[in-house]
């Protein structure tokens, strides 16, 4: 059947990545509003046919991503998916596309769920938001507030017609039952996980933490820092980070233990695979990730990788690396190595039933 899978933003992302999976898997086409891979994920880029559809507003315009967001959920017309039997969807507000290739084209519709819009539904009013609330422009705040009751409806509308609605985590699952309603048949599909290399390394492990992601108050990075210091042990932190502050209060807190915290910025795909699989371990100190990709990652590339009770990827993952606040993380840092190296090697286990279930799923909801 002709399958496209349909994204907003392509960018170097958890939710991108998926959906780049799930396109080369299903051999799909992918559309997004703008191609910002900039050669990430090139295992999966290079292989999958990805097409624009655009963006209304300049980036030279003030709340151009707002702007484009609401012209796409209320006025984009969903002309170039005419020629597809299905449609799956990701993020907001591409489910929206996907409900009006079903009503004017007739296409099949699925909707895989990473996270309900904070904007639309007002989460980022509260401490679930994965925005940290001092940056966030009032400007957006005041301009969704205005347009919430619209956006919500047609979010809705989409969620209730969609042939077929997964949730990535039970985290997420729960989210949309609070938020949009209640579904009989909404169900949990995992993400699948890509990996570093075959998960064994020649070379002797370095004596570095890793994390990886932005670099903001609110994804905790200070925490594994803290963590790092106290246990002794120097960490490289891959991310981009904008707030120069708040790095130069990293870069103290890691003097303070006699530790050094290295910012490596963005960095591409290779560089970070060796970053990884080259660490003692990982660290993923946020607390309200949806699901979470990077510590599975890690894991199936043989580098354990700690996550904070709470996250959604902690439903599949070993609780030998689960941490519930920062004594308990540099606890567990100061493990035998060997039993956390045990516990990385549980998780690759899973990993292939993970992948080989969703997009046995995918297929088979497909067909």
């Amino acid at each position: 059947r002709d399958i496209a899978v349909v994204q907003t933003d392509l960018t170097p992302g958890g939710a991108e990545l998926v959906s780049l999976m799930q396109a080369k898997k299903l051999g799909a086409d992918l559309y997004c509003s703008r191609n910002r891979l900039d050669g990430a994920f090139p295992e999966f880029a290079e292989e999958v046919e990805v097409h624009e559809y655009g963006r209304l507003v300049p980036d030279s315009v003030p709340l151009s991503g707002t702007l484009n967001a609401i012209h796409t959920a209320l006025l984009r017309n969903s002309d170039f998916l005419e020629e597809y039997d299905v449609v799956v969807t990701h993020k907001n507000p591409a489910e929206v596309l996907g409900l009006r290739a079903k009503q004017n084209h007739g296409c099949r519709y699925v909707w895989y769920g990473h996270n309900v819009s904070e904007f639309i539904w007002g989460v980022w009013d509260n401490e679930e938001s994965r925005f940290d609330q001092e940056t966030v422009n009032p400007l957006v705040k005041a301009v969704y507030g205005f347009f919430g009751p619209l956006l919500r409806n047609v979010d809705r509308k989409a969620y209730e017609e969609a042939d077929k609605v997964f949730a990535n985590s039970e985290a997420t699952k729960q989210k949309f039952e609070e938020r949009i309603g209640e579904r009989e048949d909404l169900e949990v599909l995992y993400p699948p996980i890509r990996t570093f290399g075959d998960g064994e390394t020649e070379e002797e492990r370095g004596e570095y933490a890793v994390t990886v992601g932005r670099v903001t108050p609110n994804k905790k990075t200070m925490d594994a820092v803290e963590a790092c210091g106290r246990a002794g042990v120097d960490i490289h932190i891959a991310g981009s980070i904008s707030d120069e502050k708040y790095r130069e209060e990293i870069e103290q807190v890691a003097e303070d233990h006699g530790i050094e915290a290295v910012f490596h910025g963005y960095v591409s795909d290779k560089e970070l695979g060796e970053l990884v699989c080259s660490a003692r371990f990982g660290v993923m100190p946020s607390s309200n990730e949806n699901f979470g990709l990077t510590p599975l990652e890690m894991c199936g590339s043989g580098t354990p990788c700690f996550v904070r009770e709470g996250c959604g990827v902690t439903e599949v993952y070993d609780k030998k690396l689960v941490f519930e606040n920062i004594e308990d993380l540099s606890n567990r840092i100061e493990s035998d190595r060997e039993e956390l190296e045990n516990a990385a090697a549980r998780i690759q286990e899973k990993i292939e039933g993970l992948n080989d279930r969703h997009f046995n799923k995918l297929e088979e909801v497909i067909a």
